[in-house]
């Protein structure tokens, strides 16, 4: 029931249905109709987990010292979840980028404000599932600089002499 949900209420059924039938009124045959994405049994797990703990935050965010903290912890909670049913489409980052893009001109009806999936001047194209990894995240050059190590210097002296060698 969880999974089927996070499909009906993620991006790609959304934009089908939005492309075949307004906001109301849909039909059971366009819902027949929505693509199902390939799910593994670890991310079915990862999606029941992410729905629980959202299940969970949504009856605690009506207090209004913890709001804005829960309700900024239930975005992204939805947002996880969007992000491995996208997997799960197989999409390439570009036709990811165009679908979430989409929804830009309209807001998410969900319980808490749900911000764009991308700001409007973010040009690279990840995946949602890419943009939110902890790998991601941590790609900084600070990080870079820390795990980096360099080349033994015999390896650094053929790739020197390759590339004279090339260029000769």
């Amino acid at each position: 029931v969880h999974l089927f949900a996070a499909i009906l209420n993620g991006p790609v059924a959304n934009a089908f249905i939005a492309t075949r039938e307004g906001k109301t009124d849909i039909t059971n045959e366009t819902i027949e109709k929505i693509p199902l994405p390939t799910i593994s049994n670890a991310d079915r797990i990862k999606i029941t987990r992410l729905i629980n703990k959202y299940l969970e935050i949504v009856p605690r965010a009506a207090d209004e010292l913890m709001s804005n903290l829960l309700k900024n912890e239930a975005t992204q909670l939805l947002l996880q979840i969007d992000a491995i049913i996208l997997k799960g489409y197989d999409l390439s980052p570009r036709q990811e980028r165009t679908l979430l893009d989409y929804f830009n001109r309209d807001e998410r009806a969900s319980r808490f404000p749900f911000p764009q999936y991308f700001p409007t001047d973010f040009k690279p194209l990840f995946s949602l599932h890419e943009t939110l990894s902890e790998s991601f995240r941590t790609a900084t050059a600070e990080q870079f600089r820390k795990d980096f190590v360099p080349p033994p210097a015999k390896a650094l002296a053929a790739m020197n002499e390759s590339t004279k060698a090339a260029r000769s």
